[in-house]
């Protein structure tokens, strides 16, 4: 069916959706948690305003405990997912911003805001894709539901939620990554690096870097306090003549802040990483610390792990490394590490090198967060039926299928992959200042998923 014209329609509502949605600062909030809302008022008011949409559309919809909704339309045996995510990462810095990051201005034909690209924009669109299907006179001999999750960014905890009480789809996809297809996900492997608190002479009050593990640190500071002329004057050296992206204040207290560019964690090269350059800092002050000399030895700005031996590689990609944040507890330092390993790899593997690699520093590793990878052939039926889903509307038939260092809800369940909905000419923008969408786009997504749901209600 051609949908195009249907879609269009529905241009101004959802380009009003996406702003309602991008209006709504849905990171999770542990302080304002409770247990109808168990990721904080953000995330749920994103759900609560999702589902009221959807039902306003002439879709069931059900809330299952502020953790995670859906709404569905169809009957049978059989049942067709959509996995989107409302839930985004803090805006970090909004002084790298060009906008506010809250308030879904359009300019130059984009949308600019936290969560117009990662996730909001595709659950816009296939919430309307469905509407047009709906209103096309599909007729839906298998239930399609889209499920809308609010805890993606930080544990998958709404989709553990999900898994344990309510129904499994057949078969599915996730538009949570790029066109035309992704057929295959890293390994993620979350760890925190500690060391205790050693900086010579330093009194040191505050340090912290980062807002989220799986994101490149685009900013980090120290507090100093006591003795510190002698530091400062260093500092003021290395600024002025090594050119460095950092600024230093001086009161009673001595405050340091070093810049990076952010990225995604899955991405650290194209990144610049704050927390690294604060470290290299302390190295050209020639800062008397083995903490300092085992970061700037085995981690610094390398991106791979091969500093530590640890940059494993096979026929689908490199092993990654993002330092993501740094915090200071009960004189600790604690690093947030992301790591994404190769597809053919074993978590065994992985972390046998990392620890081999820091043993002999002072810097201790544990273990947070795992997901194993995921692959499917290129011949999958899935893969095939939504790659041809994408070259009936884009005409698009050079791309291939590829892997991705990127952790999408593909995991989350069986018979689940990874469908757009990024298009890779656009650039990738999530979780980096002045994320944005296209306006273009919201229509050709939701042109998309219209032929892919035809496709699988055909299977």
């Amino acid at each position: 069916m051609d949908y195009k014209n249907v879609i269009k329609q529905y241009e101004s509502e959802m380009i009003e959706g996406l702003q309602e949605l991008v209006r709504i600062k849905s990171v999770e909030d542990i302080a304002t948690a409770t247990k109808e809302m168990p990721y904080g008022v953000g995330p749920y008011k994103c759900l609560e305003y999702t589902l009221n949409l959807c039902e306003s559309l002439g879709m069931k919809t059900v809330n299952l405990d502020g953790h995670v909704g859906w709404a569905e339309v169809g009957s049978g045996e059989e049942m067709i997912a959509v996995l989107t995510h409302l839930d985004v990462v803090p805006e970090g810095d909004v002084k790298t911003w060009s906008v506010p990051p809250y308030d879904a201005i359009i300019k130059d034909g984009k949308m600019i805001g936290r969560g117009t690209s990662d996730n909001k924009s595709p659950a816009i669109a296939s919430i309307y894709a469905l509407k047009s299907m709906m209103d096309m006179n599909v007729k839906f001999n298998k239930r399609i539901r889209l499920i809308f999750g609010t805890n993606e960014e930080t544990g998958f905890g709404c989709m553990k939620h999900y898994v344990k009480r309510a129904e499994l789809p057949t078969v599915g996809f996730t538009p949570d990554a790029s066109f035309p297809i992704i057929h295959g996900e890293k390994g993620i492997l979350q760890l925190e690096f500690k060391s205790r608190l050693d900086l010579g002479d330093l009194n040191v009050k505050s340090f912290e870097g980062g807002v989220a593990t799986n994101s490149v640190p685009d900013k980090c500071e120290i507090v100093i306090q006591g003795k510190f002329n002698s530091f400062v004057d260093k500092v003021k050296e290395i600024i002025d003549t090594h050119n460095f992206d950092a600024i230093i204040e001086v009161s009673d207290v001595c405050k340091i802040i070093t810049f990076g560019e952010s990225s995604h964690g899955s991405t650290p090269e194209e990144g610049v990483n704050a927390i690294s350059k604060m470290f290299k800092l302390f190295a050209e002050c020639e800062i008397s610390s083995n903490l300092v000399n085992d970061y700037n030895s085995k981690i610094a700005e390398c991106t791979n792990g091969e500093l530590m031996g640890s940059d494993l590689s096979d026929e689908f990609g490199s092993l990654t490394m993002n330092v993501g944040t740094l915090e200071l507890v009960d004189q600790e330092i604690v690093f947030g590490i992301d790591v994404r390993y190769p597809i053919s790899k074993s978590l065994e593997q992985v972390i046998e090198k990392i620890k081999e690699g820091l043993s002999r520093s002072v810097i201790s590793v544990d273990e947070k967060f795992h997901k194993e990878p995921i692959y499917y052939e290129k011949t999958d039926q899935l893969v095939t039926k939504l790659l041809n889903a994408y070259r009936e509307v884009t005409n698009d038939y050079e791309s291939e299928p590829f892997t991705i260092g990127g952790g999408s809800y593909a995991r989350a369940m069986p018979n689940l992959i990874a469908f757009g909905a990024c298009f890779i000419e656009d650039g990738f923008c999530a979780h980096q200042p002045n994320e944005f969408i296209y306006i273009k786009r919201l229509v050709e997504q939701a042109e998309i998923y219209c032929n892919a749901l035809e496709n699988l209600l055909e299977g």
